[in-house]
Order: structure tokens, then sequence, then C-alpha cells
């Protein structure tokens, strides 16, 4: 029987990590693994990487869910992933692309490269500059450069309030990250695509009187059947950033389908409830396709 690890900081509290490590549990021999308990042993006998529990040594194949903990150290954890993937241990999603998905620049770098329709993108360091790229696109939506959930995300105008939060921003993070804002219905599409396959799709409707589309933030998910351009654009996201399963985030335009952003580590509970997709079982099949090829 094929070994299966689970990374994850919550293997209690987090549904996602319940239901990954319920159907990975079914097909194949399960390590759940907390990420701020990695040890690695360079010795003469070689590289061994353990967790108090037990060696990751066996293993056929490495599920990154919620993969980083801030219990111990993230950026060594990140380390561990690398050299876990250089050395050959098959891994989903690899932390390189998990990391390009966490961050909105290299994403949005990585669509334009791949032709891919996605809405106007500045980043900006300086408040000068930031403000006349603000007056100059006139609404945009303002996001931490690494985010997910929805949260930190605001619209802002070209007035003394966008120009005040655009600051904050700037006095924070240091960096601000504005993706033009396009008219849209109070909805946009989140589709599911695990090994080049667009599985599922629903789509998240916004709350009344609001605009955000998160399920976190309290929009409602609904099943929606993709056209075979948002279908074949949800793919080639996936693909631009290197994803073995993710949530892509399409808004639909009078120009089209145009992704907004992809989601390295994503949440599948609206999707699942939407759609009775047995979302984690067909992440878990596909892992077990990679180990066997």
């Amino acid at each position: 029987m094929p070994s299966i690890g689970i990374a994850t900081a919550y293997p209690e509290a987090d549904w996602h990590s319940r239901q990954l490590i319920d159907a990975a549990s079914r097909r194949a021999k399960t390590m759940v693994i907390d990420p701020g308990d990695l040890s690695v042993n360079i010795g003469d006998y070689g590289i061994s990487v353990r967790t108090s529990t037990g060696s990751l040594d066996g293993l056929d194949g490495l599920i990154l869910l919620r993969a980083i903990n801030e219990k111990g150290n993230p950026d060594h954890q990140i380390e561990i992933y690398r050299a876990l993937s250089g050395a050959g241990l098959p891994m989903m999603n690899n932390i390189q692309a998990a990391l390009a998905a966490q961050d909105k620049f290299r994403s949005s770098f990585a669509f334009r490269q791949a032709g891919l329709p996605s809405p106007r993108v500045v980043t900006v360091q300086n408040f000068r500059e930031g403000v006349s790229y603000l007056r100059e696109m006139g609404e945009v939506v303002i996001k931490p450069i690494y985010g997910s959930l929805g949260e930190g995300i605001m619209r802002l105008s070209a007035d003394d309030e966008g120009i005040f939060f655009l600051k904050r921003y700037l006095e924070r993070d240091g960096v601000a990250y504005l993706q033009k804002y396009i008219d849209k219905p109070n909805r946009d599409i989140r589709v599911f695509v695990i090994g080049g396959r667009a599985v599922a799709a629903v789509y998240r409707v916004a709350s009344e009187g609001k605009w955000l589309t998160n399920i976190h933030c309290g929009a409602r998910a609904l099943p929606c059947k993709l056209s075979s351009e948002t279908e074949a654009l949800s793919i080639k996201a996936a693909a631009s950033i290197g994803l073995d399963y993710t949530g892509v985030d399409i808004i639909e335009t009078d120009r089209g389908p145009q992704v907004i952003e992809v989601n390295g580590s994503p949440h599948w509970q609206g999707v699942h409830q939407a759609t009775g997709k047995d979302i984690a079982g067909l992440i878990v099949e596909h892992m077990l396709k990679r180990i066997e090829d």
C-alpha cells in the first residue's frame, strides 16, 4: 500500500485537513505531519527528515495543505520541503508553486507571461508614484501582496480616503499591490483544478450590499456550468504557476473571462457543499497517480 504524508498545522481544527486525512486513510497508509515538528538529521549515513511521531524517509508522496506553522520557523519549514522535492519526493503542491501562488505579484507576472487575460496590476513602493497610478487607474482593488481569504482587501478610488488607505498600506507593508477594478456581476467563478482538469466550479455570490465574493467573507456558493472558454482559462492559469491542485478565481467581464488569482492552499468546502464533488478524494487520487507514474 502506498504511503502518503499530509502536512498540516491544523489536523483537527481545519475542516479541509480532516477531509483530506480521511480520504487518504481510505486509500493509502497515511502520515499526518505537523510542519512545526519537522527535524532534519544530516550525517555520515545520509539525510533523514522526521517528526516526533516518525520518519518521512519511507513516504511515497507528500501533500502540502496547511503546510506552514508559525510554531517553529516557517522559513526553515519551506527549506525542508524544497530539500524533499529536490530529492525526488512527489509533492502536491510543489513548494515552489505554492509560494508563487501565495505571491500575488508573481502570479500576475506569470499570467501575463502566459498570455492569459487578467486585470492590469501595478505594484509600488513609493507613495507619490502610488498616488499617480491610483489617479490614472481611477478605481483599484488593493491587496496584501501575500494573503488569502479576502483579508485586507479594499476598493480604493482616487479621492482623499483612497489616498489615505494607500499610504497606510505602504507604511505597513512597504509595497502596495493595485489591481484595476473591473465592473462585473456581484459574483465570480471559483474553478477547482486538479491534475490539469477542471473538476468542479461554483459561482461565489457576494452578500447583499457587499462586493467581496470570498466564502470566508459571507458569499454563497452556487453550482456553475463552465463555458469552454472559462474552463480552458482555469486550466491554463493553474499550469502557468505549476499547481497540481488549486482554486482558480475568474471574473466575467464584457471582454470575456479574466483570471484574478490562483490559490496554492485552496479551501473547497463551499465547492463541495454546492456540487457534492469529493474534492479531497480527487486530490488523493491524483497523488496516487503521480506516485504510480
